[in-house]
């Protein structure tokens, strides 16, 4: 298990509280839900934010002369740099969240052999 990872999982399944391995399972599908809503949302916004930065007209070039022109070019280039970088945090942050999937699929894995099974729960009941 990675360093740190042990303390996540008891986070997201109750572990060290006492709480049976089905209650550590259900957590673990309440986290596992909550990710997947958060990943759809981050997915929409990277679509929004692709099509902004689509629909930002290109620089006029170097031709123009005025301040105001001069001043218009400059903040269409800003506001592709700001698009650019809000495309890169968003991308993060969907990465952060694909690694939460994957140490919550672990943890689900982990609950799942913990509880016992059926069978085994009525020969010792």
């Amino acid at each position: 298990m990675a360093a740190g990872q042990g303390d996540y999982l008891d986070g997201v399944l109750g572990l060290g509280l006492g709480l049976g391995p089905g209650t550590a399972l259900a957590s673990a599908y309440q986290e596992r839900a909550r990710l997947h809503t958060q990943r759809a949302a981050v997915a929409r916004l990277i679509d929004e934010v692709s099509r902004g930065r689509s629909m930002v007209p290109p620089d006029a070039g170097r031709f123009w002369q005025s301040d105001a022109q001069r001043a218009y070019s400059a903040r269409l280039q800003q506001l592709r740099g700001q698009l650019a970088l809000a495309q890169l945090s968003l991308d993060d942050a969907r990465d952060s969240i694909d690694r939460a999937l994957e140490r919550v699929a672990l943890a689900v894995t982990e609950a799942q052999a913990a509880a016992p099974s059926a069978a085994q729960v009525g020969r010792d009941g």
